[in-house]
């Protein structure tokens, strides 16, 4: 059953005009735990494998689609393999890569998806089998797999894996005990429950980082700024299971770690995702065994904001409790929630397909219209960006993503009195890449543009 986008404009109507809302946007075509939610180059999103959220050791091959436009979602041709707390990476190419996973035993396959075809072909195998793995495409082009026993190299262009040598991260859970994050310098930052490594593509080396916390369950989310929020997670010496409130902060610039503002709810297994306008959603999760506001599986969301540094909660709260879910950003700045342990209350479990959408606060109203004069540039290229309905006279913030890492310019202009935005350039050799580049200004966020910028010379000599 499909909800009419005409629910989310009543929902929006009938509360605040700076609403921040849940919505729900359909069912998927089966329940799903443990699955991946891939958002594509044409801005739909993969949905992949995982297994019954009550049945943890199940796994399927089945995956669907989900179209923002019309917010439905249509099954698709199955992967090769059956898999479940996998990984998935959206390659340069526009191709999703899709690796390890459980299904009884645990993999050592890999596949790609192909969207225009919608096929999808095996590629070469991991050394070892992983699953609950973190994987992050690099600047490259390749993607680092990350795991309880060894970091290994994905290589698009060969289709074959490459041992970086043994893991030497710790974690207590597979399930919470990997991160990757791609920072603004093109290291990665690479976090178990007790330790912390970067990794440095340009010679395939790491080096420790002092970490004396424990990450036991906690998510990892680059910020705008170039400094990576680390929120939630649980004890694993308790039992029942108690969540953290904690929140930390990474400082690339200092490589150092710091403890920063207490959440609103402790939760773990919960999501963190960077919107447009730079504030980070947390939602749902679960906290040990309850049936009161504070316990069980949770169905409460809230928001952390940079520039307050602060946590504050959300008045709304998800359709359905959740956790161990997935959320995915989408390219006009809604997230989209799906799958999960899912709940009607704290801790009364049910098996749903419901899907929802988190519409922001920046959503709500008129929105400013970017747009560049090309999709694709060459390095050394003139760029020529225009935005209309903007707030006459009003600072002017430009983000993005640079292959997928978050990037912002504060205070880049001001607008003109007829509430428009002009402004050219030229791309230097560094910013060769992909990008999806917004405008936030006067409190509402822009639509978002994907561009590509080419090293065109070293084509050219090919």
């Amino acid at each position: 059953m499909k909800w009419p986008a005409l629910l989310i404009l009543i929902a929006l109507a009938v509360t605040d005009v700076n609403a921040q809302v849940f919505v729900p946007t359909g069912h998927m075509t089966r329940a799903r735990g443990g699955h991946s939610a891939t958002l594509l180059q044409d801005g739909r999103v993969l949905i992949a494998g995982g297994g019954s959220p009550l049945a943890y050791g199940e796994a399927s091959a089945s995956t669907e689609i989900y179209d923002p436009d019309s917010e439905t979602f249509t099954e698709i041709r199955s992967m090769t393999s059956p898999r479940a707390s996998h990984s998935a990476v959206l390659l340069t190419d526009g191709r999703v890569l899709l690796a390890g996973g459980c299904a009884a035993p645990c993999s050592i396959s890999a596949e790609l998806y192909d969207p225009p075809t919608g096929t999808f072909s095996k590629t070469g195998n991991m050394s070892i089998a992983q699953a609950v793995h973190a994987a992050v495409l690099l600047r490259n082009g390749k993607v680092l797999v990350v795991g309880s026993l060894t970091i290994e190299l994905f290589d698009p262009a060969s289709g074959t894996f490459a041992s970086l040598g043994k893991s030497q991260l710790t974690s207590f859970y597979g399930s919470s005990g990997y991160r990757a994050t791609l920072l603004a310098d093109a290291t990665v930052l690479l976090t178990g429950d007790l330790d912390a490594l970067i990794y440095h593509p340009a010679t395939n080396q790491f080096h420790n980082v002092p970490l004396r916390l424990n990450f036991t369950g906690a998510t990892s989310t680059p910020l705008l700024g170039g400094s990576v929020l680390f929120a939630g997670g649980f004890d694993p010496d308790s039992y029942p299971e108690r969540a953290y409130s904690r929140s930390v902060l990474y400082d690339p610039v200092t490589q150092t770690f710091g403890i920063a503002a207490v959440m609103r709810q402790p939760r773990d297994s919960h999501t963190a995702t960077l919107l447009r306008d730079g504030r980070v959603l947390l939602a749902g999760g679960n906290n040990g065994d309850g049936f009161d506001e504070t316990t069980g599986i949770l169905g409460s969301a809230e928001m952390y904001d940079p520039a307050t540094a602060k946590f504050s909660q959300l008045a709304s709260k998800m359709i359905l409790h959740r956790d161990g879910h997935k959320a995915t950003l989408l390219r006009d700045g809604r997230v989209l929630i799906t799958g999960g342990r899912t709940a009607r209350s704290n801790w009364q479990q049910v098996t749903d397909t419901l899907a929802e959408l988190f519409v922001p606060q920046s959503y709500s109203g008129a929105v400013p219209q970017l747009s560049l004069d090309s999709t694709r540039f060459c390095a050394g290229d003139r760029w020529v960006l225009h935005a209309d309905a903007v707030q006459p006279l009003s600072a002017v913030q430009i983000s993005g993503t640079w292959n997928s890492t978050p990037w912002t310019i504060p205070n880049w202009t001001t607008s003109r009195e007829d509430g428009t935005v002009e402004a050219s350039g030229t791309f230097g050799a560094d910013t060769v890449g992909d990008y999806w580049v917004w405008l936030h200004t006067g409190g509402n966020v822009s639509n978002t543009v994907a561009i590509r910028i080419e090293d065109c010379t070293a084509v050219f000599q090919r």
